[in-house]
């Protein structure tokens, strides 16, 4: 079975999420068929957590402050930008120059941040919710990222010391 979570419009990700529990075959292509026409964001999860955390927020790091946090993130992208340019693929050499896409390298290699990956095909949310423990039903969580974009800033002002426009 897997539990489709979807965040509609005005909502923040971080809570508010309308639950489907899909349990035929049938019913999870037809819902993958509709958010590849609605061009959502999605992420697959092979458990249903009942919340969305980055790995900067879970475990040990969830205590915590989001500054520290951050400092710990900016200490992590310097450490592998001093070592990368050494080593680098054409692929990874963006990430000496875009702090976001050496967090997305970093992430691939454990290191915790605040990213979480989404996918635009729906199709690929469901292999990561499907993939690794079969035991186990997965989740796909999917939200209208044109609505995020519009609303999503107002959640900024819950952590301002941690933006450096409000985004």
């Amino acid at each position: 079975m897997l539990r489709l979570s979807e965040a509609g419009s005005g909502e923040f990700m971080t809570h508010n999420w309308n639950k489907t529990e899909l349990t035929s075959i049938n019913e999870v292509l037809q819902v993958l068929d509709e958010l590849r026409g609605k061009r959502w964001l999605s992420r697959g999860q092979s458990n249903q957590y009942c919340s969305l955390f980055p790995s900067m927020d879970r475990d040990e790091m969830s205590d915590v402050s989001r500054l520290e946090k951050l400092r710990l993130e900016r200490r992590a992208i310097d450490i592998f930008r001093s070592t990368v340019r050494f080593f680098s693929d054409p692929g990874e050499e963006k990430s000496l120059d875009d702090d976001i896409v050496a967090l997305m390298v970093l992430r691939h290699y454990g290191v915790p941040s605040r990213l979480l990956d989404w996918s635009v095909n729906p199709h690929v949310s469901a292999y990561f919710a499907t993939c690794c423990h079969g035991e186990n039903d997965g989740a796909i969580w999917s939200f209208d990222e044109p609505q995020y974009e519009l609303v999503g800033r107002k959640q900024w002002k819950w952590w301002p010391d941690t933006t450096t426009d409000g985004s």
